[in-house]
């Protein structure tokens, strides 16, 4: 008896196997390139060669968003083994199944062999739009933002800050569209800064990378270092120097936020300056002035008016 049923389990498995394909094992299917509106991809040939009993038909390529929401089929000819979505979203996955139709002896109904499956990545696209930027109360930060491209929530950006001669001087990646240094090595320099996204791939260990951006221009404001009473009528302020500077404008008014007025523009070389009136007036006894000093460039123009110091007039002599 139990010889019996060691011999019918053995006739099931020899039946089992001879009903199934003669290809290769599983063969993946890699992506092997992209674009922001297409992937490009590739599986191994997986033909019954010398087998009589099939007759291969074609290839089925089958996509979409995920593994359940296939949306398109196209079928490839048994020659081909590389093909491409087109049409495709900018930084968007894309869900890709390979498949081999063919037919078993005189059946009927074709049968389907899968030569693998993988998921592609499109290319972001690029970044159009910057925020403000500032550089923190401090002076020597560095914070903006940009507009997010559309596409998959694994989207990271590469960023990268050029002086004025065009040498990198900071570089990195940030997960979010916002750029926040506390420590800027630009703080003193006339600086660009551009951004491109992009998406890892880890299916085949390939990072797809969008478009650089347009150049931001980052101009730091100098940092205001202080104001000095000379003669009791007199105020002499003093900043710090800014690489790249053509000019230096000088502002003042008797509010801290708004008001503000152009008294004076000096020459580069400059770092400090001496005011002697306000708006054709001499300074008045126990009043707050306020000034800023802006950076002119001659090639990414001027930098933010965001910060100023005060002076307070606290006597005058006749």
């Amino acid at each position: 008896m139990k010889k019996k049923m060691i011999l019918g389990s053995l006739a099931l498995l020899t039946a089992f196997f001879l009903f199934l394909p003669a290809g290769k094992a599983e063969a993946a299917v890699k992506q092997t390139g992209a674009t922001t509106t297409g992937v490009t991809f590739t599986w191994d040939a997986n033909l019954h060669t010398g087998n009589t009993n099939y007759q291969d038909l074609y290839y089925e390529v089958s996509w979409g968003p995920s593994a359940s929401q296939i949306t398109k089929t196209a079928q490839c000819g048994l020659t081909s083994t590389t093909n491409s979505l087109i049409e495709c979203t900018p930084g968007c996955q894309y869900y890709v199944k390979v498949e081999l139709v063919y037919q078993f002896m005189n059946s009927a109904t074709p049968g389907r062999y899968s030569c693998g499956s993988t998921t592609c990545y499109t290319k972001p696209g690029k970044v159009t739009k910057f925020g403000k930027y500032d550089f923190g109360s401090g002076q020597k930060g560095l914070r903006t933002s940009w507009t997010p491209v559309s596409g998959d929530a694994s989207i990271r950006y590469q960023y990268e800050i050029r002086n004025s001669s065009n040498k990198v001087i900071q570089k990195g990646e940030e997960y979010t569209n916002t750029l926040s240094l506390s420590t800027y090595k630009g703080y003193n320099t006339a600086a660009k800064l551009r951004v491109r996204p992009y998406i890892k791939s880890f299916y085949n260990d390939t990072t797809y990378y969008g478009a650089w951006s347009s150049y931001k221009k980052i101009v730091p404001q100098p940092i205001l270092k202080s104001a000095k009473l000379v003669d009791g009528k007199k105020v002499k302020i003093s900043w710090g120097k800014v690489k790249g500077a053509t000019k230096y404008i000088i502002y003042m008014s008797t509010k801290k936020d708004s008001g503000f007025k152009k008294i004076a523009t000096v020459s580069s070389s400059k770092t400090t300056y001496t005011i002697s009136s306000f708006k054709g007036k001499s300074f008045e006894k126990y009043k707050d002035y306020y000034y800023k000093v802006v950076t002119q460039t001659k090639k990414l123009g001027n930098s933010p008016q965001s910060y100023g110091n005060s002076f307070y007039i606290y006597t005058t002599y006749k």
